[in-house]
This record gives structure tokens, sequence and C-alpha cells, in this order.
């Protein structure tokens, strides 16, 4: 009869020890699982952030790189020569437009 108090207290000793044991391993593993959702969201955002840097420098690259291949479209002297040919042209077509108003007015002045 000893022998079977013995073996109960015994074996509910050994349950209250495994149901604080699973109790704490319950808490810690709670307490993993908070900090494992932490870290890999924080690894995402800096894999973001490093791969937006990247592509801002890429882009900036290629930008520079376009506008140094780019040949200048005017240079100073080609827009003058440019201009003074413009200028050119017009006062030609004034020339004609003044003798051909020169020439109205001789036809009137006869009449």
């Amino acid at each position: 009869m000893e022998n079977e108090e013995y073996q109960k207290t015994q074996n509910e000793v050994q349950n209250e020890g495994t149901v604080e044991n699973s109790t704490s391993e319950e808490t810690n593993e709670k307490t993993i699982k908070k900090d494992e959702g932490v870290g890999p969201i924080i690894g995402s955002i800096i894999v973001i952030i490093l791969i937006v840097i990247g592509g801002i420098y890429y882009w900036n690259s290629i930008v520079s790189k376009e506008v140094q291949q780019k040949p200048a479209e005017n240079t100073p002297e080609e827009s003058i020569d440019s201009i003074e040919a413009d200028l050119n042209a017009e006062i030609s077509d004034l020339d004609i437009i003044e003798a051909d108003i020169q020439a109205e007015f001789d036809a009137q002045s006869n009449i």
C-alpha cells in the first residue's frame, strides 16, 4: 500500500513537472514566434530599400550617359549664323514687298 501511495505521489510530481515544463515550453515557443515575426519583416524592408537605391543609381547613370552622348543642338556660332540667315531672308522678302508697294503706288499716281 505504501508502495502504491509512493507511486501515486511520484506520478503526481512527474505530472506537475511535465505540466510546468509544457507551460514553460509553450511560453518559450510563443516568445520565439513573436521574435521570429519581426526579423523577416525588418530583413524584407532592408532588401526593398537596397533595391530602390540600386534602381535610382542605375537610372541616374543612364540619364547622365544620355546627356553626355547627346551633341549640343545649338552652338553659339551656329545660332548666330542661322539667325543672320533668317534676317537676310526676311530683308529680301521685305525688299520684294516694298518694290510691289512702290509699283502699285506709281500705278495709282499715274491714273
